[in-house]
């Protein structure tokens, strides 16, 4: 039996953990595993360096880096890593991923609830009936802020039956425009020069936050900050 047979055979376990090898060897014994996987490794040049050696490979990889400790000032340490986090949790609730390179530093913050996640996603499809009216609550409650006009990612816009938003899983902003309370048609288009980039029958938007919490979640919360209020009088 060669290394690589003896690695598949100990993969079979939980956890394994591999060492005495360079990222590049690590990363092509990584890609002989089944999906999904998660592959910790040890700061951040490296974690980079092994998403180039498994896209190389062909294999569908995202990084989660840069999250700050949870309970300072912020979760992350950038927006870009946000981004990353949110997009890695889209991906993962759709099975189109195959590796998860994750660093000790990331490793410190809790994921929001996955199945809330997925249970938040929104489809918009043409001919299909769209409550304008709910729309801006349900996506305020999503992590996304409402403005005059979109300029960056979690930005959305309504202006009677024309609504744009820029969502994490999406590389350009969509606008959905209504006749009365069908979609009538949806595009991608550029936010600088508000050209149309291509027009699109359906697409999904997923939360700009990881962590949803759900009415009951929040009704729990307000419950548990009042009795804590009412216990430090």
């Amino acid at each position: 039996m060669n290394s690589v047979e003896k690695f598949l055979e100990y993969s079979k376990l939980d956890n394994l953990c591999v060492s005495g090898t360079k990222i590049g060897e690590q990363a092509y014994l990584v890609s002989k595993l089944s999906s999904p996987v998660f592959f910790v490794v040890g700061d951040s040049e490296t974690a980079f360096k092994a998403e180039q050696q498994l896209v190389a490979l062909n294999k569908r990889v995202s990084v989660i880096d840069g999250l700050d400790n949870p309970f300072i000032i912020s979760k992350y340490q950038s927006k870009e890593a946000e981004i990353r986090l949110i997009n890695t949790l889209y991906c993962m609730v759709n099975n189109t991923l195959d590796i998860v390179i994750l660093t000790p530093q990331a490793l410190k913050y809790k994921l929001g609830n996955v199945r809330d996640f997925k249970s938040n996603i929104i489809e918009f499809r043409i001919d299909n009936t769209l409550d304008i009216q709910d729309l801006p609550s349900r996506l305020t409650n999503l992590g996304y802020s409402r403005v005059d006009s979109v300029q960056q990612i979690g930005d959305f816009a309504i202006r009677g039956e024309v609504i744009d938003i820029f969502a994490p899983n999406h590389a350009y902003p969509i606008r959905i425009n209504l006749f009365d309370d069908v979609i009538e048609n949806i595009i991608y288009f550029d936010h600088i020069n508000l050209a149309t980039i291509s027009k699109l029958n359906h697409l999904e938007i997923c939360p700009a936050k990881d962590t949803i919490l759900a009415e009951n979640d929040i009704v729990e919360h307000i419950k548990t900050l009042s009795s804590m209020a009412e216990k430090s009088k």
